[in-house]
């Protein structure tokens, strides 16, 4: 995944990118966004936010984050925890939480989703 450019991913067409990370998937995605500092326009949504240190970077995020959705149960972080975790790095982004519900999916995955 780290060798993927904006460049090759945008292509000729110069569209916009939306990255939709589930869990692991928004680790690895914060991750590239982090080596890959650029102006490109790519956005990233996560379902199953994975804060602390070696996961999600935080930083990486800012202006570019749109959506978490967060399940009220997940075991690795309540909506409220992310929301204070997105808060102390400035980043403005929605959270969806499903209560009652734990963000559960058997498979991790990236999509890559050309808007």
């Amino acid at each position: 995944f780290a060798p993927i450019k904006a460049d090759f991913l945008k292509s000729a067409n110069k569209t916009p990118i939306h990255i939709i990370g589930k869990s692991f998937g928004g680790i690895v995605a914060s991750h590239w966004l982090s080596e890959n500092r650029c102006d490109e326009d790519i956005d990233l949504s996560i379902m199953g936010y994975v804060p602390g240190e070696g996961n999600v970077l935080a930083e990486a995020l800012r202006g570019r984050l749109r959506t978490v959705i967060q399940g009220e149960y997940d075991k690795y972080a309540s909506p409220i925890q992310v929301r204070a975790e997105l808060s102390a790095h400035q980043i403005d982004a929605d959270i969806i939480e499903i209560t009652n519900a734990i963000v559960k999916v058997f498979f991790v995955s990236i999509f890559f989703i050309i808007l």
